[in-house]
């Protein structure tokens, strides 16, 4: 009894979160009850420093913060289902139109909505891009910079457009916290790196190495070919190769040669 009458909690904020493990989370909470009321002083007074409407009726470990949803269980950031819901509706609203069109206002309210979302799911900005060009070429045709051109113009929605649209319209329904529109919070912290260890990859063979971790190594254009990659032929006078049909990319053998690494 004696503990849950020491208010330790003196900064008190307006909106203040609590946050505790489960066997002290009642201590935490009145902690930050009594201290509110230590600092804005007890009834009667112009009205109540503790609003009923903003406490959840059961306590939670997720809550919205500037528009999207944390698990504080899962440590994840996600991007509301209600929200998803609504710029679904939007879009099949526009899909059912003849012929299909936008106002630039209509296009551009989407456009930010997606970037937004993006936040969390980085493929939300390759999604974007079709419906931004459109923006972009409709203000550049535009003949008037009036704002009823704004409101009242209208943008033809091209077939890489509509197929836009649909890709979206297949995952916006997908489940509260769905992985495809989710990120864990330990990828928004600045991480400090221990250790390093680098690798690179051309046509004539890839390697890696780390001072850290002490090793050293290097695979030929022979060695991968002979274990069955297909290696692009090289021009003797040049590193460029001499042909890009039927080889592996590049980028294929960086990837291997960070797999390496890990390895």
């Amino acid at each position: 009894m004696d503990e849950l009458l020491r208010m330790y909690n003196a900064s008190y904020v307006d909106d203040n979160a609590v946050a505790a493990f489960a066997a002290h989370i009642e201590q935490a909470i009145h902690h930050s009850v009594m201290s509110a009321f230590e600092v804005f002083g007890h009834d009667p007074r112009q009205g109540d420093c503790l609003q009923a409407t903003k406490w959840e009726p059961e306590v939670s470990e997720t809550f919205l913060l500037l528009g999207f949803r944390i698990n504080t269980h899962d440590m994840t950031v996600s991007w509301p289902l209600y929200k998803r819901e609504d710029l679904h509706s939007q879009l099949v609203d526009i899909l059912k139109r003849c012929p299909r069109c936008v106002s630039p206002q209509e296009m551009a309210k989407i456009v930010g909505i997606v970037r937004s979302a993006s936040e969390i799911a980085p493929w939300g900005n390759f999604l974007s891009f079709n419906l931004q060009n459109a923006l972009t070429q409709a203000a550049k045709n535009a003949f008037s910079d009036k704002q009823s051109w704004w409101t009242r113009s209208r943008i033809y929605l091209s077939r890489m457009a509509v197929a836009t649209i649909h890709q979206m319209l297949e995952t916006l329904l997908e489940p509260e916290e769905s992985p495809l529109w989710s990120r864990p919070v330990a990828l928004y912290l600045d991480h400090d790196f221990t250790h390093r260890a680098y690798s690179d990859a051309s046509y004539g063979g890839l390697g890696g190495w780390s001072a850290d971790f002490s090793f050293l190594w290097r695979l030929i254009r022979d060695t991968l070919v002979e274990a069955g990659f297909d290696m692009r032929a090289i021009k003797i006078s040049s590193t460029d190769p001499a042909s890009i049909d039927g080889f592996l990319h590049i980028n294929s053998l960086e990837y291997l040669g960070a797999l390496i690494n890990l390895w």
